[in-house]
């Protein structure tokens, strides 16, 4: 993204104010008040790449352990349990994609399928280094934690140095990402709500992951509106 372009506003988990996090319908309603989607990927025992936060399905046995047929079995309909396959098969491919990769060994099998629908509007991450170094570096963004709630000028650079050794604890905390290329200007930020965008702005985040993605595109387009407004 380009120092003039303007900030993407990414549906964390899809827009699920309406249907499961992570699910088929969640993500394909991104497209409706977002530039795009964040969701997770985790691997059945049988290999099918799946679209899942936590570990567990419902029932509380192990993901990684259930066959995709046994998980599809575990998951109410409600939950929305898909796969990556469903996904990029009904998926509007103009919308930017955010895979975070929950699990190693993945990363190929993901980038290849995904990077065939969306193209450059595409990033894969993960709190792991080791999970992304099989894949390109300008498509790679290096998650972080910081304990607390730091101010955003004050977000850490997880790109080398004394401050890339963060702390994960802290559920509360913000998450940040930026890319493990050098060269791309990049930074990413979750659970963004619409007060936090005017300090985000200033810190030069570019990318709003948000469970409120109408909340933050609302104040981003009054912000632009001010700015113009200033410029005449």
């Amino acid at each position: 993204m380009s120092d003039s372009a303007p900030p993407l506003v990414l549906a964390h988990r899809g827009y699920h104010a309406l249907w499961a996090e992570n699910s088929l319908a969640a993500l394909c309603a991104a497209e409706a008040v977002a530039d795009g989607f964040e969701t997770d990927v985790r691997l059945s025992a049988d290999g099918a790449l799946v679209l899942a936060h936590d570990p567990f399905a419902p029932d509380g046995s192990q993901i990684a352990q259930r066959t995709l047929r046994e998980l599809t079995d575990a998951f109410a309909p409600q939950d929305g349990l898909t796969t990556l396959e469903a996904l990029l098969g009904a998926i509007n491919p103009s919308l930017f994609a955010f895979f975070e990769l929950k699990v190693a060994g993945i990363e190929k099998r993901v980038l290849k399928a995904a990077e065939a629908v969306f193209g450059d509007h595409l990033r894969l991450g993960s709190f792991s280094r080791e999970h992304l170094a099989a894949i390109p570096a300008e498509r790679c963004w290096l998650i972080g934690r910081a304990s607390g709630d730091p101010s955003p000028t004050a977000l850490p650079d997880l790109t080398g140095g004394a401050s890339a050794e963060l702390s994960i604890t802290g559920l509360a905390a913000r998450a940040n990402a930026c890319p493990l290329a050098p060269a791309v200007p990049e930074r990413a930020v979750w659970a963004v709500r619409p007060q936090m965008v005017p300090g985000l702005l200033a810190a030069g985040v570019c990318y709003f992951i948000t469970d409120d993605p109408i909340g933050v595109r609302e104040v981003l387009v009054r912000l632009a509106g001010a700015r113009s407004s200033l410029r005449t």
